[in-house]
């Protein structure tokens, strides 16, 4: 349930010391970097032409409203495109697909193993029908939209860590970016922050890597705790109070005591918490990545519906098929069994989780769980 532990829960969580996680640590590298969208590993590549994102050099002929705002930055006119007409999509009367079931899947694409799913014992999402998912996109992006306003974009940021909520809330992030710049004239580009973690999953930081390069986020990452991650964000803005937009979502571990916008815990450093899916469920985070066909981590096209690190995460039993193999995580009925493949903190996998895992590897589970690339529903 909601957004991986290692950024958001401990950003969110009031109380929790995070000393055994500073201790992966010992410097704070602070860089803005992108990434190469070949190979998904974060670089310090950056975008040859203003008119073309990284990676891609078709020449692309940019609309007639990018051309038509400001580009102190260069920012890549495509991605502001994609961006502008992700927000018009998500605001349009037919929002969404109302061929999509409560579970967020879409009848017209199965996933790894296909499965049209059902709300289960969890019960159903609370929006229906396209005017519900509609005016779901529309409140996210609202609370977005105040943020920019009152932090300005320079000072929002998007933790994203890969994980599902993460990714909606970064393309939410994009398209609240790409509307406030035409309403200003002047492009900015979407500012996100991803801390590295040494028992990472490496097809979560290669999506990362490429979903910044072929976006143009400006990603800010750290190799340091989070702690000294967050204070170096707050102490580059001189003064300026930071929005940090995360994927938390009511019921989460740690999402006690959660507004839409809520200060920082007095033991972090000052920011504000924002979090535009506090209301969503399972079903309506993937009803949003199926529905609009955005790319997520390709571990979720593989019986994964919950990330952590190699350590304490691992697919869920769930979505196990009687033949071998897995569906993919949103084709979960139960959403209560979001997090039944999550293991507690310094735990161990246990030996059936393990070798269920690799009986299914065998019998011919998602290939797309060892991809650098990110996992389209199919």
């Amino acid at each position: 349930m909601g957004q991986r532990q290692s950024t958001s829960a401990l950003i969110s969580m009031p109380g929790v010391v995070v000393t055994s996680f500073v201790a992966y640590w010992l410097i704070a590298a602070v860089t803005s970097r992108r990434a190469s969208a070949a190979t998904g590993v974060i670089t310090d590549a950056t975008c040859d032409s203003p008119n073309v994102p990284p990676g891609d050099r078709d020449g692309y002929e940019a609309s007639e409203l990018a051309r038509s705002l400001k580009n102190p930055s260069g920012c890549c006119l495509r991605a502001f495109d994609d961006s502008y007409r992700l927000y018009l999509r998500l605001t349009a009367a037919d929002s969404g697909t109302d061929s999509g079931t409560d579970s967020g899947t879409d009848s017209g694409s199965g996933g790894s193993g296909g499965s049209s799913g059902s709300s289960g014992s969890s019960g159903g999402d609370a929006t229906s029908g396209a005017a519900g998912r509609r005016e779901l996109h529309r409140a996210a992006l609202g609370v977005l939209g105040d943020a920019l306003r009152l932090f300005g974009p320079d000072c929002v940021y998007a933790s994203f860590n890969g994980g599902k909520d993460a990714v909606v809330i970064m393309h939410l992030l994009r398209a609240a970016v790409a509307l406030y710049s035409m309403q200003r004239g002047s492009i900015y580009r979407p500012r996100c922050i991803y801390f590295r973690h040494p028992k990472e999953f490496p097809a979560v930081e290669a999506f990362v890597g490429a979903t910044a390069a072929s976006l143009d986020l400006d990603l800010q990452v750290f190799d340091c705790g989070f702690v000294e991650g967050l204070q170096a964000c707050v102490d580059k803005a001189q003064g300026n109070v930071l929005g940090f937009v995360l994927g938390t979502r009511a019921g989460d571990p740690n999402s006690k005591g959660q507004q839409l916008f809520a200060p920082s815990s007095d033991w972090m450093p000052p920011f504000m918490r924002v979090n535009p899916i506090l209301d969503w469920t399972y079903g309506e985070v993937w009803s949003f990545l199926v529905g609009f066909g955005l790319p997520y981590c390709a571990l979720y096209d593989d019986g994964y519906t919950s990330l952590g690190n190699v350590d304490d995460t691992a697919r869920n039993p769930a979505l196990l098929k009687p033949g071998g193999g897995y569906l993919p995580a949103h084709a979960l009925a139960d959403f209560s069994l979001e997090r039944a493949g999550r293991f507690g903190k310094g735990a161990k996998k246990p030996v059936a989780a393990v070798e269920k895992e690799a009986a299914a590897g065998a019998a011919g589970s998602s290939a797309g769980a060892g991809s650098a690339g990110a996992g389209k529903p199919r």
